[in-house]
């Protein structure tokens, strides 16, 4: 199993940066890598542009956080996996690109 941590925003009022949840998203990683029997856990954040800064320092104390046998997977907005300069320096095992629209979807 492959446990994942899906974090959502407002979409409409998005925070500014959402500091006040580091820890709390943290450690519900954690969790989830406890329960982990793939020796992986992802995290799938909605994170905006600004968000990126506060992303990039969560997915870095997540990782130090893991046991060492623990691989952390991420997701990405597909554009910002063309910026390799940010990708290169996000301290996840794997990126999987997000290639669909935000929030949460109404099937009528």
């Amino acid at each position: 199993m492959k446990p994942l941590v899906h974090v959502e925003f407002d979409i409409f009022k998005p925070p500014p940066a959402p500091t006040n949840l580091h820890d709390d998203i943290l450690n519900a990683v954690l969790i989830a890598a406890s329960q982990s029997t793939s020796g992986w856990v992802q995290l799938d954040c909605e994170a905006r542009t600004s968000h990126r800064l506060f992303y990039k320092t969560l997915v870095h104390d997540i990782k130090v956080a893991l046991p060492h046998h623990i691989k952390l997977s991420v997701t990405a907005l597909a554009w910002w996996c063309n910026s390799k300069d940010w990708l290169n320096d996000l301290k996840a095992d794997g990126v999987v690109p997000m290639f669909f629209a935000w929030g949460h979807q109404v099937h009528k």
